[in-house]
This record gives structure tokens, C-alpha cells and sequence, in this order.
């Protein structure tokens, strides 16, 4: 009988309590983790579609340009004024200027070019 109780008397190792309040912690740090990952990813996908729409606004731009036609949200003339090393150059044209959908109706982009004379 010495034997068995020498064996249930070993004090090397954790206790069930131990081991269920250091998983009961790790899912609370977890479980407070989800959201953060969750907005990361609802950004990076919000940030990829407004990224196409611009893309395919700037192609349809450039092409529309190319064609010199109408369907702009609005276009005016400007001048550019550029300054390097004291330099001031100047040069007029027209600014053209579109608006896209990338997420919803309401969420727009808006991109521009400058078209000189």
C-alpha cells in the first residue's frame, strides 16, 4: 500500500483547475482577437474594390480622352502652374474630372486629368 500512495503523492506536473483556466484565457485572448482580424479584412477587400474601380475609371478616362468625348462629370479649363528651383512654368487646359461607384451606391472615387492645350 506504501507503493500506491508514494505514486498519487507526486507533485510534478498541473492540476486539472490549471490547465482548464489556461485554455479558459487563451480563447478570452482569442475570442478578442476576432474583430480585429475581421475590420482588417473588411478594409483590405474595401480598399481592393475602390483600387479596380479607379483602375477601370482611369482606363475609361484615358480612352475617353484619346477620343476627346463628352460623358465627364465635368471638365474645365485650367492653368497648371509648376515651379522648379524657382522656375515657374505654366500651361493651360482642360481638367477633366469622374466619379465611380466602388461599393455601394453613395461611395464614390473620384479621379482627374489634366488634358494641356
Amino acid at each position: 500500500m506504501k507503493g500506491v500512495k508514494v505514486m498519487f503523492q507526486n507533485d510534478k506536473g498541473f492540476t486539472l483547475l490549471e490547465i482548464v483556466v489556461c485554455i479558459a484565457i487563451i480563447l478570452v485572448i482569442g475570442v478578442s482577437l476576432i474583430p480585429l482580424f475581421s475590420f482588417g479584412y473588411t478594409q483590405t477587400v474595401a480598399s481592393g474594390n475602390k483600387t479596380t474601380a479607379l483602375y477601370k475609371e482611369a482606363e475609361s478616362m484615358d480612352s475617353a480622352l484619346d477620343k476627346i468625348s463628352t460623358g465627364f462629370t465635368t471638365s474645365t479649363s485650367k492653368t497648371l502652374v509648376l515651379t522648379f528651383g524657382g522656375t515657374v512654368f505654366s500651361v493651360t487646359g482642360t481638367l477633366y474630372k469622374a466619379a465611380v461607384d466602388y461599393v455601394a451606391p453613395g461611395e464614390k472615387a473620384t479621379i482627374f486629368s489634366f488634358q494641356p492645350n
